[in-house]
């Protein structure tokens, strides 16, 4: 039988004494595991054998919402509305703790209240009693919301690059972006509204939304914003990103707006921003009251700027694309032949008008030089004005040169140069016009001939030729041989203008034109009047004839006083034409006798009663004084003989 000694005072104190000091390790170890716990987490949890919570602690348990905390002792872990993101979900991970296995970084996730996620990372192991027997599990939580947020936008800004990138336009990129912000964040609809400055509007060009805000979004595209008008109007104006919790709460929602947002309350507006000024404004809504998210903004900032850059690059390609678009339908439907030829002169890119003018097809053309296909006598025309072009002196050089065409004929054309060059201003390639003037060519070559033989034949069948302004003043003066400008003067137009006033054609006026040596010339004129398309008057055009020569009035001196011949009454025209004629004869004066007969001839073709009056012995009236002596008929027929 044992006996028990009965222990003193001193032994009890120091029994107390040792209590008191594994008290005091136990709150000191307890004190390091909540420090240690702190340190490396953000809360502590055990669960027992059936996985139920038994113990929750930590400042950031539950997110901090301590009711939630009190509900969740007793539930495990799948029944507590939290999402597992793992391979195989919760049911993966009841095997592994079926199998008293400790897990790392679980991430699980729970919507809460205002819709946003809240992440939770969890790690764990197996607890046994000391007899062996599975206890329950113990562990550690992170709250790694921030860093999934982080994580989440960064994936919205590289969902709406890829987007943007991947675009095959402009309203499929925007498509993509409203559709990735508004997925990723739970918004229920965003709108592109797209800067009009002639109208001075914005207007909606894109929109995304879900099946319960189709009305909002139908709506809200086919209205239209002024500059400070409206949530978006407001951006626009400002500039500056706008987070609105509830439109119903707030005075700068347009009155069709609020009219709209029946079940809209959020909203975020993000101005799109290029070159420094504000081309469009995006717009997010949502059916939920939601409090600025700094870091969304944050996001939804570097979106608009990646569309806004996207937009200006779409924009600048668009109008190139429509630039080039342009170029290449008047390269290849331009009346004039175009191509580009490189810096060793062979053609890089020719059109199809260049190639009917030279006969030869596309292909045929390439690698050509312009030598190759230049006629020989025109090889260099163009390459002695090149140097100044290079040199920069001048931006363009022309030139007209023969060409021969693939089946050996030729072809003029006008070449006009100009040189491509880059950034540094270093050559590229030579810009070469051609326009085919071969027809202009040959037309000038009938005109010269035409005006050859106008000439030849003014000469062989009048004296001169001549064409008048509306004014009658000459504008073109041909003279036929033996004739000096001198010899007609504005005193021809004088002393026709009677004629010439009326505006009819005329035939076989005659006048006579005192020289300033003192002889007179006589001459013969005809015109016709000159009238434009639409019947104004232009002048006239005129053919003259002359006397052959001018013979001095001396030469009739020893005519009587009384000799008839008043010329320009057109009276005794034979008369005095047979006097003079027969005083040149006799003072032989050269060619006056075939002259007198070349007008007798003519004459009496002209006025066909001459050639009976010249062959009657009739006196044209015998008591004129002048003609008393002689008979009239009798003396013109010996003058004819006599010259004959």
């Amino acid at each position: 039988m044992a006996i028990r000694r009965k222990r003193g005072p001193a032994a009890k104190k120091a029994t107390v004494r040792a209590g008191s000091r594994l008290e005091q390790a136990m709150r000191d170890s307890e004190a390091r595991f909540r420090s240690l716990t702190h340190l490396s987490s953000d809360w502590f949890w055990e669960q027992d054998a059936e996985y139920r919570f038994t113990r929750l602690e930590g400042p950031l348990v539950a997110g901090g919402d301590q009711s939630l905390r009190q509900r969740l002792i007793g539930q495990r872990r799948w029944d507590s509305g939290l999402q597992i993101d793992t391979e195989g979900g919760w049911d993966a991970h009841r095997a592994l703790l079926d199998a008293r296995q400790p897990f790392h970084d679980l991430l699980m996730w729970r919507r809460m209240d205002d819709g946003r996620l809240r992440w939770v990372e969890v790690s764990g192991e197996p607890v046994f009693a000391p007899d062996g027997s599975f206890a329950g599990y113990r562990g550690v939580g992170r709250d790694v919301t921030a860093r999934k947020r982080d994580e989440a936008l960064l994936r919205l800004e590289h969902t709406a690059a890829r987007g943007l990138a991947d675009a095959e336009d402009s309203a499929k990129a925007l498509q993509a972006v409203l559709k990735a912000v508004c997925e990723t964040e739970q918004w229920d609809c965003g709108l592109y509204f797209q800067v009009d400055e002639a109208a001075g509007r914005l207007r909606c060009v894109e929109a995304w939304g879900r099946d319960g805000a189709r009305d909002f979004v139908e709506g809200l595209a086919a209205t239209q914003f002024e500059r400070g008008a409206g949530l978006a109007g407001h951006v626009w104006a400002a500039g500056e990103p706008l987070w609105v919790p509830d439109v119903h709460a707030d005075g700068r929602v347009s009155p069709a707006g609020r009219e709209l947002a029946t079940r809209i309350h959020a909203a975020l507006v993000f101005p799109v921003i290029a070159d420094g000024r504000v081309i469009g404004v995006l717009s997010f809504s949502s059916a939920r009251i939601l409090q600025p998210d700094a870091r969304l903004q944050q996001t939804i900032g570097v979106i608009g700027s990646q569309v806004g850059q996207f937009l200006r690059r779409r924009r600048a390609e668009e109008s190139l694309r429509e630039s080039e678009a342009r170029f290449r339908r008047t390269f290849e439907l331009a009346g004039s032949g175009f191509a580009h030829i490189g810096l060793d002169r062979r053609f890089m890119r020719v059109n199809r008008r260049l190639c009917e003018i030279l006969g030869y097809s596309e292909r045929e053309l390439m690698g050509l030089t312009g030598r190759d296909i230049s006629h020989p006598e025109d090889l260099d025309v163009i390459n002695q004005q090149r140097p100044r072009l290079y040199a920069g002196e001048v931006d363009t050089v022309r030139s007209d040169k023969r060409y021969l065409r693939k089946d050996g004929s030729v072809v003029w054309a006008t070449l006009t140069l100009a040189l491509e060059r880059d950034l540094a201003g270093r050559p590229q390639y030579e810009i070469a016009v051609y326009d085919d003037i071969t027809a202009r060519k040959a037309a000038e070559d009938a005109l010269r001939e035409s005006e050859a033989r106008f000439r030849s034949l003014t000469q062989m069948s009048s004296d001169f030729f001549w064409e008048s302004d509306v004014g009658h003043r000459f504008t073109q003066l041909v003279y036929g041989p033996g004739y000096q400008a001198a010899q007609v003067g504005h005193d021809a137009i004088d002393a026709i203008r009677a004629k010439l006033e009326s505006r009819v054609a005329f035939r076989d006026f005659e006048f006579a034109r005192a020289l300033p040596d003192g002889a007179t010339r006589y001459f013969t004129v005809s015109g016709d009047p000159r009238f434009a398309a639409d019947g104004a008057f232009l002048g006239y055009r005129n053919i003259a004839t002359g006397d052959g020569g001018a013979l001095p009035g001396a030469w009739l001196s020893d005519w009587p006083a009384n000799t008839p011949g008043n010329y320009q009454n057109g009276g005794s025209w034979l008369l005095y034409d047979a006097l003079a004629l027969y005083a040149g004869a006799r003072h032989e004066v050269a060619g006056a006798r075939a002259l007198f007969h070349a007008r007798l001839r003519s004459e009496t073709r002209r006025r066909p009663q001459l050639h009976e009056y010249l062959r009657t012995d009739d006196d044209l009236g015998g008591s004129d004084p002048r003609r008393e002596g002689y008979g009239w008929n009798g003396f013109v027929a010996n003058l004819i003989e006599a010259l004959a």
